[in-house]
């Protein structure tokens, strides 16, 4: 039997955030016996994919350049590695910061097809804006492919270039709307008469999740039945913890730290939001919106984001009460139903989206 074609994906770590969904949605939904995924990484912890990976036939490669910083290591790393695993024709880079670094390797090791994969349409401002715009400028340098979760992070990163669009997929069957399991996981958490408001994210800046508490304080004056059920880990969770605290919140925010039943937690919630600075094309704005909940984002999110019609952009130009009573007003106004077939037909399909992947891995290598 002829063995499948092996594309290498490169990514900071497998943790439970966006990306990393996006990639374990095209993973278990891909033909395995032609299309098999092996992961490199820059971080030697253990990570939350690692085991379902491996069950799947994965290998995953683990780097230390992202807590030991020594990049002459790094580059001397990725050639032995290139030297030594001439199995891949493909490499799939979803790290825009070090793209240059393993895309010029995996050139210089002949690799076919190198793909360059945009998955952010900012930077947030700080510091380290200028350095992460010049490695953006050369991520694409070495690739000689082009793919983007959105238009928006298109044209972001690769300026007056030709790209593919891969849609951010779900599986569609598992978030539709089911009331018993909403019942269930409600009484789980003990939400059962709440006004429960959902956010899933990493904890870091452009996510703004001390925003979304500033807004939460302004649900509580309103509705004191509200609880907000904040899903990820990150970066941020110690200064998010200290907000909550000092702001004697605790009896209304959640923190649920990494889950691997977002479904079912999607199905507990009454509305969902994201206050991001900035986004690619949220997947966990179009898996709330499967699931059929009303949504409110800023609208620094992309407009396509809507997909059920259920969204509404505000500005983080807004006040924090002037959202609150958005948040509230979108929730009392809103019929929950089945939005399945709104998700399928917007492109969002996980079996659909993987099939279309698999084709496109597979033309790139006979051209």
């Amino acid at each position: 039997m002829k063995e499948p074609i092996r594309v290498l994906h490169v990514c900071q770590r497998m943790e439970a955030a966006g990306i990393q969904s996006f990639l374990m949605n095209m993973y278990r939904n891909i033909d395995r016996t032609k299309v098999q995924f092996d992961f490199l990484v820059h971080y030697k912890e253990e990570q939350f994919y690692d085991d379902e990976i491996e069950k799947m036939g994965g290998h995953i490669y683990k780097f230390s350049v992202r807590e030991d910083y020594n990049i002459f290591k790094y580059i001397k790393e990725l050639r032995v590695f290139f030297e030594e695993h001439t199995e891949y024709r493909i490499i799939h880079a979803h790290m825009d910061t070090l793209g240059a670094f393993y895309l010029k390797s995996a050139k210089r090791a002949n690799i076919k097809v190198r793909i360059a994969h945009a998955h952010s349409a900012s930077v947030q401002n700080g510091i380290k804006k200028a350095p992460r715009l010049f490695m953006i400028s050369r991520y694409k340098k070495y690739a000689n492919q082009l793919f983007a979760c959105s238009e928006k992070a298109g044209e972001f990163m690769f300026p007056n270039e030709q790209y593919h669009i891969i849609n951010n997929a779900i599986d569609t069957k598992k978030f539709k709307y089911n009331q018993d399991i909403r019942e269930k996981k409600r009484e789980e958490l003990c939400v059962n008469e709440k006004f429960v408001i959902g956010h899933v994210g990493r904890f870091c800046v452009e996510k703004n999740q001390i925003f979304l508490l500033q807004i939460m304080k302004e649900i509580i004056k309103i509705r004191e039945d509200a609880i907000l059920l904040l899903i990820g880990s990150g970066e941020d969770e110690k200064k998010i913890n200290e907000f909550i605290d000092n702001n004697e919140m605790r009896e209304y925010v959640k923190m649920l730290g990494n889950r691997g039943d977002i479904n079912e937690l999607c199905q507990a919630m009454d509305i969902f939001t994201l206050p991001s600075i900035y986004e690619g094309l949220p997947l966990a704005g179009i898996e709330a919106q499967a699931s059929g909940l009303p949504c409110i984002f800023s609208d620094t999110i992309t407009p396509k984001a809507d997909v059920t019609g259920n969204v509404e952009f505000l500005s983080l130009e807004e006040s924090t009460y002037n959202w609150a009573k958005c948040i509230i007003n979108k929730f009392e106004n809103h019929n929950r139903e089945n939005v399945e077939e709104l998700i399928q037909k917007a492109g969002y399909s996980a079996q659909v989206e993987a099939e279309k992947l698999q084709k496109k891995y597979l033309s790139l290598i006979e051209v």
